[in-house]
């Protein structure tokens, strides 16, 4: 509907976007009062009943609460986009595919089936390859959608993998009744493999260690795209799915030493990552990796605390990220640059932009009285519930450099000198800045009263998680407590770290390892699919009929032969040549020796009438065995083919005579002789191993011919009616045959003029 609108609205067709979306997000705040008294809105339709596969839908606490970032942010990052983007760019291809990428994640979270999850997961990762790649003429965002697409779409179908697992343990495919059978799943042997697979799936989307490195590179798109996508949607979808599955899993110990230390890596890794980086969105792409590490690894905790932790900062990670990101924006379309070392001293020229990034960055931090201090306390409190030591001391690595580069973030950015590179600086429209502001605003009214939103909007989508209900009493202040000391201990080294923080940037460039996870996919996996493609390539589509059928001939040899080995004796205890009479006999030695002439004739048409003398063999065995009609139809094919062979033959090229060496020759006879050898085994075990047909299909060709299709001969029924698709095939190659016969005559005609 947008980019039908576009040529009519303009420029206006933003205003559209935004239009939708609000409603969308008033039509999910409507849904609050039913889910938050405990009961779930569900809807179905029957899409493949055969399956068990519906059209399904439900809404509990996890779903609405992301239903309301992904709505709710997204009406504010379109209105931001409004006043971002040139009227130059081609909006209304923008504002279609920024509604197809909310759309299809909203399918993600509501889906009530496996089926209809995967498939909203994988509409999310396209529109994303979309957006990511919106600038196309660049070949950076080229790039940079096409590895994002990959590593999405390969964990997407590891996580298909894992739901087909969950749906052969349960038989089902509607995630309530799944829930319902955790016994019945963890009881399973193959709990282990759904749970490996699905969490890959999760990682993938969601960033984590090793298939992290696809997030940073999505900073190509605009910063709208960038802002929507790190703050509520596709990045929060692997946090979505290890939630929701959350109960079928987390009692086991593999779900505590597989998610968490993910997590508590990528959190690591993705911090050190962000204190390295020289520009603003790359900073806070791996920001972005680190907080989601966070997440993940309070998921594995499998501990109360820890659930609640994780949902809180789920929240709390939208506001000032998203915020963070739009201030990125503003910072380079009223900058003109985005890189740290030529910014400097914005305060002056940017007040209410500073202002609300230094609010977002503190919230990151961790700082009192922000959202983000109690989300990282009850991360703190959290890793010390009866889990390793290291958890703690790992908890504080991450936020102290988490710390930091939130510091230099806002500090390095906007107080200090203004440098020359950003002279012509200025404040962002108000378009820019209300967007902004709301996100930001909304970091310190949650930080001063987190009970505005802990009854209606976070103990729902808590005891959803956990599958009993939770009573939250979140604040400021929890008493001198050893989270409290490990904050202390966070802030104070922090300001040490930020101190000398450009010694540690100095001796940290150039220091990029030639083993990283990006440098082995743009070196190994990149070189492996374009030189891999080009040798199989040339390996095997040669342009020679011969080693096409070959290749083949060999496959089939090799897959269908060795089923006969393992699977059958070979024996055929029907098997009997009595009753064949010598004329039979005759026939089918006089059909060999037109198919070996057939092979040696060194003129066409001595070809042609060998094969053709097949045929007709072919067909004199159809009258002897008493089906005339496959007789008629085969003669008619018969005669069609050699007139078409002939009038082929007429117009190609001579003969050609190759000298193959002995070897090859030999070999060409050893695949034709195997091949035939293995079709008349196949035959022979179908027709002798003594197990009786399935009369199914024939009982309904007998039971339909007369009545559903008007006649008594089954055989031409079967060809024209039951099989007409077949039918319409063989007589469209025929024309097509004809059709370039034709053009092939007229052109010699042409020629010889």
């Amino acid at each position: 509907m947008t980019p039908l609108l576009y040529p009519r609205l303009g420029r206006r067709v933003g205003w559209w976007a935004v239009g939708v979306a609000a409603l969308v997000f008033i039509f999910v705040l409507t849904l609050i009062p039913t889910v938050s008294s405990g009961e779930v809105v569900e809807y179905s339709l029957n899409w493949v009943p055969s399956l068990g596969i519906n059209l399904s839908f439900f809404v509990d606490g996890l779903s609405l609460l992301f239903a309301i970032l992904v709505s709710g942010i997204g009406v504010l990052i379109l209105t931001y986009a409004n006043f971002y983007l040139s009227p130059k760019e081609n909006l209304g291809k923008f504002f279609a595919i920024m509604l197809f990428f909310m759309g299809s994640m909203l399918g993600t979270i509501l889906a009530s089936n496996l089926i209809v999850l995967f498939i909203s997961w994988e509409l999310m990762s396209l529109s994303c390859f979309l957006l990511i790649g919106f600038w196309d003429e660049v070949e950076e965002t080229r790039k940079a959608a096409i590895k994002a697409l990959l590593v999405t779409g390969v964990g997407g179908l590891a996580m298909l993998a894992g739901f087909v697992i969950l749906h052969l343990i349960t038989g089902s495919w509607e995630i309530r009744e799944i829930l319902n059978d955790v016994d019945l799943i963890t009881d399973s042997h193959l709990f282990g493999p759904a749970l490996i697979l699905i969490a890959i799936g999760a990682f993938s989307k969601s960033a984590q260690f090793p298939l992290h490195f696809w997030l940073p590179g999505a900073m190509a798109a605009p910063t709208p795209v960038s802002a929507y996508l790190h703050a509520a949607t596709m990045v929060k979808a692997g946090i979505f799915l290890l939630a929701r599955f959350s109960p079928v899993f987390s009692n086991s110990d593999l779900w505590l030493y597989f998610i968490t230390p993910v997590g508590l890596f990528t959190m690591v890794i993705g911090a050190y990552m962000a204190l390295r980086q020289k520009e603003l969105k790359a900073l806070l792409a791996y920001s972005t990796v680190s907080q989601l590490g966070l997440v993940i690894a309070l998921l594995g905790y499998s501990v109360e605390l820890g659930v609640i932790a994780a949902v809180f900062h789920v929240v709390n990670h939208a506001l000032f990220k998203g915020s963070l990101f739009l201030v990125a924006g503003s910072i380079d379309h009223c900058a003109g640059t985005r890189i740290v070392k030529s910014l400097g001293g914005l305060a002056a020229v940017m007040p209410w932009t500073a202002l609300f990034a230094g609010i977002a960055a503190l919230s990151m931090a961790g700082v009192p009285p922000l959202n983000g201090f109690i989300s990282k306390e009850l991360f703190y409190e959290a890793s010390l519930e009866g889990l390793n030591w290291i958890v703690p001391i790992v908890a504080v690595l991450g936020a102290l450099m988490t710390f930091v580069y939130s510091l230099r973030l806002f500090h390095g950015v906007f107080f200090g000198r203004q440098t020359p590179d950003t002279e012509h600086a200025h404040e962002a429209c108000k378009g820019m800045l209300i967007p902004i502001g709301i996100l930001s605003s909304l970091c310190v009214v949650i930080g001063l009263f987190p009970g505005l939103i802990s009854g209606w909007l976070l103990e729902p989508a808590i005891s959803a998680v956990l599958q009993h209900p939770v009573e939250l009493h979140l604040g400021l202040w929890h008493g001198f407590e050893l989270p409290l000391l490990m904050t202390v201990i966070t802030i104070s080294l922090g300001l040490l770290v930020y101190w000398r923080l450009r010694e540690f940037l100095r001796s940290q460039e150039g220091a990029e390892s030639k083993w990283s996870v990006a440098y082995l996919y743009e070196r190994w996996f990149l070189g492996f699919m374009i030189d891999g493609t080009a040798w199989i390539f040339n390996r095997f589509q040669s342009g020679y009929l011969r080693y096409y059928l070959m290749m083949i001939s060999l496959f089939i040899m090799g897959l269908v032969g060795y089923t006969l080995v393992v699977k059958s004796d070979l024996t055929f205890p029907g098997f009997s040549l009595n009753g064949i009479e010598l004329y039979e006999y005759a026939l089918a030695g006089l059909m060999i020796v037109a198919a070996i002439a057939t092979v040696l004739a060194r003129e066409r048409v001595s070809a042609i009438i060998a094969i053709g003398a097949v045929g007709a063999l072919v067909v004199v065995f159809w009258v002897l065995y008493s089906a005339p009609d496959l007789a008629l139809t085969q003669i008619l094919i018969e005669i069609i083919s050699v007139v078409l062979f002939v009038l082929v033959f007429y117009h190609a090229l001579p003969f050609a005579k190759p000298k193959m060496p002995r070897i090859t020759l030999l070999r060409d006879i050893a695949i034709s002789v195997g091949f035939g050898a293995l079709i008349t085994v196949i035959m022979l075990t179908v027709i002798y191993d003594g197990t009786p047909f399935d009369s199914f299909l024939r009982d309904a060709y007998l039971a339909n011919a007369h009545e559903v299709a008007g006649a008594r001969n089954i055989v031409n029924v079967i060809i024209v009616d039951f099989r007409g698709y077949d039918t319409m095939g063989e007589i469209t190659v025929l024309a097509i045959a004809a059709i370039a016969l034709f053009c092939l005559h007229k052109l010699r005609k042409k020629e010889s003029q």
